[in-house]
């Protein structure tokens, strides 16, 4: 009886579900991201964001430093030129080895798939390395007491306050001043007049 050659499982679906699939798993551990870092600091972030502050979350977070996009865009790139090379070096060893067989035995990387589980995998340690790295370092930071005072916030009575900025969204700002360690939290909307980023002595 011939065996039948066995194909590799894809999922087949359009450009635009592919897009679509991704960008939720991207605003899902942008949720999540999130949640654990403000989570350490003795905040839900959720109670404090809009459906706006999670659809854009994974944008946040790409914008937010230079080694963020160069982990989620840079490397899957990489990879997805890796894997094909090995496809070009497995055609090779299969032609000289003369049979289906042969080919058989080895690992297909014609499926997609591979490539998809690697890519999620490291946009998913990218996030939670975010999510919990700088919680604990920034929650170990605020403990300590051991930081600079590098922005200014204007409130709109006019009252300008030196703080150590956290982070912020759409609707709030998260910060804490000299020589505090609790997070505070102020709505941004007929509050805040500005924040600018200023260069102070400790």
């Amino acid at each position: 009886m011939e065996q039948q050659e066995s194909r590799p499982r894809t999922f087949r679906g359009s450009i635009q579900d592919y897009l679509s699939l991704g960008y939720l798993y991207l605003i899902l551990l942008g949720v999540v991201s999130d949640s654990i870092f403000y989570g350490l600091l003795g905040i839900n972030i959720m109670s404090y964001s809009s459906v706006l502050d999670i659809l854009l979350s994974p944008i946040v977070h790409l914008t937010d430093s230079v080694i963020f996009p160069v982990v989620v865009i840079v490397l899957p790139l990489f990879s997805y030129y890796y894997l094909k090379l090995m496809r070009k070096i497995q055609a090779r060893v299969a032609a000289r080895k003369g049979t289906v067989a042969a080919a058989g035995k080895m690992v297909s990387l014609s499926d997609n798939s591979l490539w998809l589980f690697f890519t999620a995998f490291i946009i998913f340690s990218a996030f939670l390395g975010f999510g919990l790295g700088g919680g604990v370092k920034t929650k170990s930071i605020l403990e300590s007491k051991d930081y600079k005072i590098r922005h200014e916030i204007t409130f709109q009575d006019g009252t300008v306050l030196p703080v150590k900025l956290i982070g912020n969204n759409s609707s709030y700002v998260f910060y804490v001043t000299k020589e505090q360690n609790a997070v505070i939290v102020s709505p941004m909307s007929g509050n805040v007049r500005k924040i600018e980023r200023v260069e102070q002595a400790e």
